[in-house]
């Protein structure tokens, strides 16, 4: 879905940054911003945050362990405007896309969810 736009962000925690990997690799003329957020990312995901950055080189990839509550709506708001995006995808659990969905819905942004639980 991705295809279409010609700058988009990627939202996703955890394991679905193997969903997100096979679409990134794959698309051409479009720009694309990735956040990332995950336990340990180096440790847990092996080689997988330098595939990310050699994708996107400025991919926000965020270390949770240990961390208060992340505000990932205030994030991907933020990356949406700074690129001027014209579509975010989440790839995340049911109640992590819900938040997200509605914090930028009502900022005026309009995407489908996509979640992986």
């Amino acid at each position: 879905m991705a295809q279409p736009f010609r700058r988009v962000v990627i939202v996703t925690t955890g394991s679905g940054i193997g969903l997100c990997l096979g679409t990134l690799t794959k698309l051409s003329g479009t720009t694309c911003r990735v956040i990332w957020c995950a336990s340990k990312p180096e440790q847990n995901f092996g080689d997988l945050p330098h595939q990310v950055r050699k994708i996107d080189p400025q991919a926000l990839i965020i270390d949770i362990q240990g961390k208060r509550k992340l505000k990932l709506e205030v994030l991907a708001w933020r990356m949406y405007t700074r690129m001027k995006a014209e579509a975010v995808f989440c790839v995340n659990n049911r109640d992590v896309t819900r938040k997200l969905i509605y914090d930028l819905e009502s900022r005026g942004v309009a995407f489908g969810p996509i979640w992986d639980s």
